[in-house]
């Protein structure tokens, strides 16, 4: 995803400022329905990593919604998928070692496990 992002930074926008304008208002239109329906789908979700790889799925869109507002908004939003890169891998290391802990990946397994 964050290949993606930064091909649209690098490629895209520079060479088709014309039709980024263009495409502009349907992209913004399909980031914020993503993000609304992942973040629904989230509330019944029990797995940690499905969690979190939703959660990054949202904040990727947050970064495309930063794009489509077509001012100076490239370095935030460069700054945004690094942080994003960072945080992930943390949230991933994290429920690893949650795993090893409790043995589960369940969100319900670590709140009543008193192993």
């Amino acid at each position: 995803m964050k290949l993606g992002a930064y091909g649209l930074i690098r490629v895209v926008l520079p060479l088709f400022t014309m039709g980024w304008a263009m495409i502009s208002p349907v992209l913004s239109y399909v980031g914020v329905l993503t993000v609304m329906i992942v973040s629904i789908g989230l509330f019944s979700q029990l797995d940690v990593k499905r969690v979190i790889a939703c959660t990054s799925i949202v904040h990727m869109n947050y970064g495309l919604l930063g794009l489509i507002l077509g001012t100076d908004c490239e370095h935030g939003c460069l700054m945004l998928f690094m942080s994003h890169g960072l945080v992930c891998s943390s949230l991933f290391c994290g429920s690893g070692w949650l795993f090893d802990q409790y043995g589960t990946k369940w969100i319900i397994g670590y709140l009543f496990n008193h192993s």
